[in-house]
């Protein structure tokens, strides 16, 4: 017996209950919906109640491929017919169970651990009765101790951590790690087997976690007027761990960074090292998964191993090269990719010589994109306004606008996509730079290299402001594109779009926020992470097969993936010092000082 979902048609089993049309919200989340901020639908998600008209009619359900769906917003639908370059009017369904799952995981480590009483015979366990624990004095070691009100017994709760034998490395294990050295090599410099190495690099993380924690608590309560971020993403590859099976497993990682400061307030892989994939794959076929809509899909968040391999089939590797191309022509050919290629806004590449890890799971990255922001979101809720300017990648933008829907709408959240060149030497940098200061100068009869810089802000946005109304229409792409006129060495040539209506500003305060955009912080960021620890060092293309690379010194496992850039993002926010003697946290408030890496090691919470 077969049954229609939305215009996709399953298998379905006599037991199988009939799941809704659309996700169910869940735990306040419904993604489902409009992302064109300027139609009258953006804001309403399409609603998995059946007899609520007040939203149904705004959309349309269509099949988009075996097992797969797309809502089509009517109201883009009229708007595109008087008007080609209203933007795509077809989104693809996603599951709002798998996005909170997501967001659970990649903010797990801000959660205080929850204080329960030890006893087993106590109440609050056998008959679910609400604790009652208060504080009682300290142990002669200085421990808390805590009272249960309802078994009437106290006790001290202590920290449980892994043994440390010759607990002295530790800081130069953390030292080495950071500094682009060899695991080999640190295990025979320490004098510790790899083993005990491994075994420190599990504790330093866990230290590492444990502080930036306590610190980025801190940063959800406090009061900032306006962020300014930057939004970018890096790949890496894991190698290969069968001869028979030559294939890499590869790890998209998202980061967003400060504008002003340099704050690098996340970076999230898509790759969750707890998922087992036997396990997993077990429990999918079980639930029905293959045979459900992905959106519907009790495991929706992860690549189940068959699905993989399907994909990989399908698809190949495109090809984007940008060398002799002008940056017009490089946003007209990622737009044009991301229309014929990107349709499920993963903005995955996967190919046959892709594979799935054998420890751990991988996330369908727009889960772990999307769930980024609504990180972001939750570490700024008292921040008045944030500016997002983000790499050009239409599965970026819809993250964005997916979990920012709120503030964008009352104009609390702007947001701007950044296309810069790359692939330039320093020499053409200079000239860059060189004649966009002659342009200037002539454009307004100024020096520019002798001006203040609050002048040269300015006279940056008055160029800017007299652009405002010639923006550049690129094919295939649905935003219109202003050219910055300053080239500097790290951004010789850069192109920004709105993605959010920002004409409710005067035209001034559009200028400004044109001027400010730049993704340097969090590119600065991926290089400097590139160049210290050496498990993120470019592979090499295999030279037997151009499909396959290798990383000599790469991870076998893709968990270190996260361990590191966890450990190197501490390091870099509260340990390294800018030219200004201030590391990124005391820039944004969050140390008072150089954080030194003891501090970090023996973190203790009270």
């Amino acid at each position: 017996m077969f049954i229609q979902y939305g215009g996709v048609f399953v298998g379905k089993k006599s037991f199988q209950s009939v799941p809704t049309r659309f996700p169910s919200a869940t735990n306040g989340i419904d993604i489902n919906g409009c992302k064109q901020p300027i139609c009258e639908s953006f804001g309403f998600p399409a609603s998995s109640d059946e007899n609520d008209l007040s939203k149904n009619y705004k959309y349309i359900i269509s099949s988009s491929g075996k097992l797969d769906a797309t809502i089509k917003c009517k109201a883009c639908a009229n708007r595109n017919e008087e008007s080609q370059r209203f933007g795509t009017v077809f989104y693809p369904i996603k599951s709002n169970k798998a996005i909170v799952e997501e967001i659970q995981r990649i903010s797990e480590y801000l959660n205080e651990p929850v204080l329960t009483c030890p006893n087993p015979l106590c109440p609050t366990h056998l008959d679910g009765v609400p604790a009652q624990l208060k504080k009682r004095g300290k142990t002669k070691s200085g421990s808390q101790r805590y009272y249960c009100h309802v078994c009437k017994t106290s006790f001290t709760f202590i920290r449980k951590k892994r043994q440390q034998l010759r607990s002295e490395v530790n800081k130069m294990v953390f030292s080495l790690l950071v500094n682009k050295v060899v695991l080999k090599r640190i295990s025979r410099v320490c004098q510790i087997s790899m083993q005990t190495l491994y075994d420190k690099i599990d504790f330093i993380h866990q230290q590492c976690v444990q502080f930036v924690a306590q610190r980025e608590r801190n940063l959800t309560e406090k009061s900032i007027s306006r962020l300014y971020l930057a939004t970018d993403r890096q790949v890496h590859i894991s190698n290969w761990t069968r001869r028979k099976d030559k294939r890499n497993t590869e790890l998209y990682g998202i980061g967003t960074a400060c504008l002003d400061s340099g704050y690098v307030f996340a970076v999230n892989f898509n790759f969750d090292p707890k998922m087992n994939p036997v396990c997993t794959e077990g429990a999918a076929i079980q639930a029905g998964d293959y045979d459900k809509p992905k959106y519907h899909r009790e495991y929706a968040r992860v690549w189940l191993r068959r699905e993989f391999e399907e994909a990989s089939r399908k698809k190949t590797k495109v090809k984007q090269h940008e060398v002799a191309m002008s940056l017009e022509e490089s946003i007209a050919l990622k737009s044009k990719y991301d229309v014929e290629n990107n349709q499920d806004l993963s903005s995955e590449d996967i190919d046959e010589f892709t594979q799935t890890s054998e420890q751990g799971m991988l996330i369908h990255n727009e889960y772990t994109q999307i769930a980024h922001f609504y990180f972001l979101k939750r570490l700024f809720k008292n921040v008045e306004k944030t500016r997002f300017y983000m790499d050009l990648d239409a599965g970026m933008k819809n993250a964005y606008i997916s979990a920012f829907r709120e503030e964008i709408q009352s104009g609390d959240s702007d947001g701007f996509i950044v296309k810069t060149t790359k692939n330039t030497t320093q020499e053409e940098k200079r000239r860059f730079r060189k004649n966009s200061i002659k342009n200037i100068n002539e454009l307004k009869g100024v020096s520019f290299d002798d001006l203040s810089a609050p002048e040269r802000k300015n006279i940056i946005a008055s160029i800017i402001e007299d652009e405002l109304d010639n923006l550049l229409v690129i094919k295939d792409s649905t935003e219109r594109w202003l050219k910055h006129p300053l080239a500097t060495l790290n951004e010789p040539e850069k192109m920004i779009a709105a993605v959010t209506p920002i004409n409710r500003y005067d035209k001034t305060h559009q200028a400004h926020l044109y001027r400010k955009a730049t993704l340097h912080p969090i590119d600065r960021f991926f290089m400097q992470i590139r160049r210290s620890v050496l498990l993120f060092e470019r592979p090499m293309s295999s030279g037997s097969n151009a499909g396959r690379v290798w990383n000599g010194y790469g991870a076998y496992n893709p968990d270190m993936y996260n361990i590191l850039a966890d450990i190197y993002r501490v390091y870099y926010n509260y340990v390294e010092i800018g030219k200004d003697g201030k590391t990124p946290a005391m820039r944004l408030g969050l140390a008072k000082g150089p954080v030194s890496i003891e501090k970090i090691i023996y973190f203790a919470k009270n």
